[in-house]
C-alpha cells in the first residue's frame, strides 16, 4: 500500500469518531477518503450519509443511500437514512417506501430505539393524507 493511501477501515473509524464528536464537516472528508479507496464502501457510505443528514444537506445523503442500497440492497440503515433524507426534502412517498423496506429488512427484530420506523411510517401516512386532502378542496 503507498505511503499516501488510506486503509478504508481507519478512514472509516476516523468518520465514525468525528460523528460522535459532532464534527460533521470531518466526518464526510474522512468517510469520502475512505470512498476514494473503496467507492462500494457501504459503511463510509451511510456513514457520510447521516453526517450530510446532521449538516442539512439532504440530496447528497440521499444519493450515498442510493448508493449504498445499489453496493447491498439489504443494508437496512440505508434505507432507515434514505426515508428521512426524503421526508425532510418532502418526499413522503419515497420516504415512505425506504421506510417500510427497511423495516421489512430488520424482520422480526425489534425496532432499534435509534431507528423507530414505525413512528416515521405513520409520520408519513398522515403527511401524504394531509396531501392528498388539500388536492380534495
Amino acid at each position: 500500500m503507498a505511503a499516501d493511501s488510506v486503509d478504508v477501515s481507519e478512514a472509516v473509524i476516523a468518520g465514525n469518531e468525528l460523528m460522535v464528536e459532532e464534527d460533521f464537516d470531518g466526518a464526510v472528508v474522512e468517510f469520502g477518503k475512505a470512498l476514494e479507496q473503496d467507492p462500494d464502501s457501504v459503511k463510509a457510505l451511510v456513514g457520510r450519509a447521516q453526517a450530510y443528514l446532521k449538516l442539512k444537506k439532504n440530496l447528497p445523503a440521499l444519493e450515498d443511500c442510493n448508493r449504498a442500497i445499489s453496493a447491498d440492497a439489504a443494508c437496512e440503515l440505508a434505507y432507515y437514512r434514505k426515508g428521512l433524507a426524503c421526508f425532510e426534502e418532502e418526499e413522503f412517498e419515497t420516504a415512505l417506501a425506504a421506510f417500510k423496506k427497511g423495516k421489512q429488512l430488520l424482520g422480526a427484530k425489534d425496532e432499534p430505539k435509534s431507528r423507530p420506523y414505525t413512528r416515521w411510517i405513520r409520520k408519513c401516512e398522515t403527511e401524504i393524507e394531509d396531501s392528498d386532502e388539500e388536492q380534495e378542496d
